[in-house]
């Protein structure tokens, strides 16, 4: 197992933004793709309200490991 990690130096201004604009974090580390994250985001939020109960049943029966993602 690794860790990855990229660092960006950020000016004080720049942290006073981000405490009134959280969201301008997002921006800054993510560029062009945080539209792109936006929409994943809420493709899996649909996936699981879809597949809430199955997903219940299939953890109450220890069977998560069993479960196909790409269906």
């Amino acid at each position: 197992m690794s860790i990855i990690a990229h660092l960006e130096q950020v000016s004080p201004e720049q942290l006073k933004h981000f405490d009134t604009d959280p969201s301008a974090v997002y921006s800054l580390i993510l560029g062009d793709s945080l539209s792109s994250v936006r929409n994943t985001s809420q493709e899996l939020q649909n996936w699981k309200t879809k597949n809430a109960m199955i997903l219940l049943k299939v953890i109450k029966a220890g069977e998560l490991e069993n479960l196909s993602y790409f269906d």
